[in-house]
């Protein structure tokens, strides 16, 4: 397996910071604490790559609410911020298939959800 280094840089990065909190916002810019959010970004970001870097962030308390369809359930959401940095996370962590996918193109569309004929 090959190793990757210099990821937490490109955690913190404000660029991957901010793509994340574009993410994290689909479907939710209604929400008062996303709102407020978006409104003062560069500042949030700014202070959430200063405390990832320095080690000081902790994550806040989850909200939990209960949903009834289709059954009922008892759900826990992390704060918006925290979900900011679960994005960051995941747009360097996780692996793009099709960069390391060793398939034929047939097998793998070159993009998700385009379908493809086979000859």
């Amino acid at each position: 397996m090959k190793r990757a280094g210099n990821l937490w840089e490109q955690v913190t990065s404000f660029g991957n910071l901010l793509g994340a909190a574009e993410a994290a916002a689909a479907g939710k810019k209604a929400r008062p604490d996303v709102a407020w959010f978006l409104m003062e970004t560069e500042g949030e970001l700014l202070r959430l790559r200063r405390e990832l870097r320095e080690g000081s962030n902790t994550p806040g308390p989850y909200r939990t609410f209960a949903v009834t369809d289709p059954k009922p359930r008892l759900i826990s959401a992390a704060p918006f911020r925290d979900r900011v940095v679960h994005h960051a996370l995941t747009r360097v962590l996780e692996p793009d298939p099709r960069r390391w996918a060793a398939v034929r193109n047939s097998e793998l569309p070159p993009d998700p959800g385009t379908p493809q004929v086979v000859p």
